[in-house]
This record gives structure tokens, sequence and C-alpha cells, in this order.
């Protein structure tokens, strides 16, 4: 419905060339969903390996707002609220000999009341420089004013190039910034990435070191990292067939197979590094593992493994449901919403792939814990020592994530210590035998 909304509005604004390709989605800013589209007059290939400048994830070939850049004339894209509202609208136009610039613009009959949710003229004009000019446009028109039934002031600013509409965005007074890059991926470096950054390049240097030290030695586990690294490689290869937008363009399946053995290898090295490791500082913890890489499905301690971890993953969401409505008990700055991925909300073919991806996310987030807590206990020597570093240090992570700046220390802090305190639950004294 909101696609279809979309080409219409598009249709209904001068711009009738079928596009080479196109590509929709969710998007989530100021605490509010937003539906984009986007349709260029070439095929929209994601070369970019990273989701944004500011977030190291895999971008899994999946088109975005802003991914691949906006740089091909006759490129269009709008974003617009759950309700059909259009909040920004911006095209690239192409080169014309032939157009001319009209005198006077009817910028209300480019964008009425009924498409944009306002009436235009009824904002208070503003002077051109209180506001970023697009870069292509010869006439522009600003203005600020409320929604209708509304408080809080809006800025509006729309620009028109030879007689077309090619900018439109309804702005608040807290979010005015350069519009010349349409958009555009934030860019900010938040201290918890910084320190995931470190942390994970620093655990990744010494799973190297200790994994090489093992294969010498010949305690490694050469089933388990083989298993392991053909499972994780799989499924992030079947990740990409349901998000990728041109999965058998060469640069797709080129950078599919590059990160899907990029991270098999991350996750496989740190299991052979840890393995002997954990076998003697925490035997408890791998029994259940163990017998799963064997093949043994329905062995009684995987089962109850599985169900202990069911079971607290529950308890951890309710918990992180609590840090958005604690602060309205206690009277504090509230938490915006925990929400779905964005991408997952755009197609059932997406929501699979999130759903796959996830399979080998929650692996690598425990082998990756688990890797953290045994260079503790290795530097520490103490295990009790080491667990409580361990629930620290994540608990800052997580806080500087973008958690609750009060209530967010004790969150964690609780959500770690149960993790911590699975590998206690999970470690009681069973050996049952297989169903």
């Amino acid at each position: 419905m909101l696609a279809e909304n979309a080409r219409q509005i598009v249709r209904s604004l001068g711009y009738t060339q079928t596009p080479a390709d196109h590509a929709f989605g969710f998007d989530y800013e100021h605490n509010e969903y937003r539906f984009w589209y986007r349709k260029s007059p070439e095929p929209l290939v994601v070369y970019e390996q990273i989701e944004a400048p500011n977030r190291w994830v895999a971008s899994l070939g999946l088109v975005s707002s802003f991914r691949p850049p906006w740089r091909i004339p006759g490129e269009i894209g709008l974003r617009l609220t759950p309700t059909g509202e259009l909040v920004y609208f911006c095209a690239i136009p192409e080169a014309s000999t032939n157009a001319s610039t009209p005198a006077t613009i009817a910028w209300s009959a480019w964008f009425p009341k009924s498409l944009v949710g306002m009436d235009l003229r009824e904002l208070q004009p503003m002077t051109q420089g209180e506001l970023p000019t697009p870069d292509a446009s010869d006439q522009v028109w600003l203005g600020k004013g409320r929604r209708p039934n509304t408080t809080n002031e809006i800025y509006v600013e729309a620009a028109g190039y030879r007689g077309k509409p090619v900018y439109f965005e309804v702005l608040r007074s807290s979010s005015r910034g350069p519009v010349n890059d349409p958009m555009l991926p934030p860019r900010t470096i938040s201290a918890a990435h910084i320190l995931n950054y470190v942390v994970s390049n620093l655990v990744l240097a010494v799973a190297c070191v200790l994994a090489w030290r093992n294969f010498r030695s010949g305690h490694i586990d050469r089933r388990g990292s083989v298993r392991l690294f053909l499972f994780v490689f799989c499924v992030l290869l079947i990740t990409y067939v349901f998000m990728a937008q041109h999965l058998f363009a060469y640069a797709v399946v080129h950078m599919a197979v590059g990160q899907a053995a990029q991270r098999a290898l991350f996750l496989a090295v740190i299991y052979a590094a840890m393995v002997p490791y954990v076998r003697r500082l925490y035997p408890e913890t791998l029994s259940a593992w163990a017998r799963l890489l064997e093949g043994r499905w329905k062995d009684a301690l995987v089962g109850r493994d599985l169900l202990i971890g069911m079971l607290l993953a529950v308890i951890f969401e309710l918990l992180r449901q609590w840090e958005v409505l604690l602060p309205q008990v206690f009277g504090l700055a509230p938490q915006p919403l925990i929400r779905s991925s964005r991408s997952a909300l755009a197609s059932l073919s997406t929501l699979a792939g999130w759903t796959v991806f996830e399979t080998q996310q929650a692996i690598g987030d425990a082998l990756y814990d688990l890797m953290t807590l045994l260079l503790l206990r290795i530097a520490l020597r103490k295990r009790t020592l080491a667990s409580v570093f361990f629930v620290i240090l994540m608990t800052v992570w997580r806080t500087l994530e973008g958690a609750h700046p009060i209530l967010g220390w004790g969150l964690w802090l609780a959500i770690y210590s149960l993790r911590l305190s699975r590998a206690s639950i999970s470690g009681a004294r069973l050996e049952p035998a297989s169903v």
C-alpha cells in the first residue's frame, strides 16, 4: 500500500519515467518509523560492505535509503509517515536544455495539504539562508509554522529546478542540518562503537595467537572448528539469497562469499582458541555444545540447555522492556521503544533473511562473550574476579550503546549476571543418556 502510494506521488510530481530499479523499506528516526522509497534509472547494486560509516555491520547486499549512495541523475526518493503523509522528497535532476525556469511556482499546488498534511500557504515564509539550500535548484521556498492540532514548531523547505520539484522536507527545529546529500546515513561514532571495535579486535588478535598455539600443540578441535565454519558460512550465504537486491551481480557474489568466509573464519578461530582452556577452566559450559557438534541432536543435555536458553532469552527481553516502562514510573526521561529490525519490516523475504541471520549472530555473541570471559580469567587468575570484571565491562558497553543513562546500568548488570548464572545452571553435574 505505501509503496504504491509512493509511486503515485512520484508520478504526480511529474516524474513518469519507468525506472530500471526501485526499492523500499522502513527507517526509524525521531522515535518514529518512516517509510522510504527510491527509484533509479540504473540497477541499485550495493557495493558497500558495511551498513553505514558509524556502524560496523555487514550490509548483506541490502538496498537502504542511503545505500548505494545517491549519485545518478534521475534518481528519486521520498519518505512517508505510516499514515502516508509526505515528509521528504528528493530528485537528482537530469541534464536538460529545453526546460526553462518559471517566474513563480505554486508550491502548494506541488505539495498540497492532501499530500503533506498541512497547507503551505498558512506557514510563515522565511528568508533564504536560514536553512541550508539543496545543490541542484534554481527556486527555493522556506516556511515555518505548526501542523494542525499540534504545538511543536516545524520548518518546511521546498525547491524546484527548471519548473519541476526537486526537493521537499519537513524539519523539526532540533534537526535542521545540511541537506546536500539526500538520505545521508548518520556518521557520528559513539563511545560504544569505539569500545566494541577495540575489544573485538583485541579478542580476535589474542584468539589468533591461542589458536595457533593449540594447532602446534595438537590440542585444537579441528572437527568442531570446521563444522562451525561451514555452518556460519552457509547461513550467511542463505541470508544473502533472501536479502540481496541483485544476487547474481558479480560485486554482490564477491561480497557475499567474502563476508561469509570472514565471519565464519572469525568464529572458527575463536572456537579453536578457547576450547582447550574452557575445558580446563569452565568444563561445564561446553558439554551440550560438544554433543551438538557430534550430531547428538536428541541428547537430553542439549535439550535442557536449549530450554534454559529460551527461558533466559524471554527474561532478558522482559528486562529490556522495563527500560522503556520504568522511566515513566520514576518521572525520568523517556527511553525510545525497543524496535524490530527496520529491514525485516520491508517484505517476507527480508524477514526470513534476518531470521536466518540471527541464528549465527546468537552463536557468535555467545562465543565472543565466552572468549572475553576466558581472557579475563587467564589475566586475573581468579574466577570470581574475572566474572565481576566481565559483567562491569559488558554493562559499560551496553549502557554507552544507548541504554537509559540511569536505569540502563542496573538493567544490563542484571542481564549479564543472569548470563553468567546460566553457565552455572548448565554446569550442574548431569550425565543423562541420549533419548
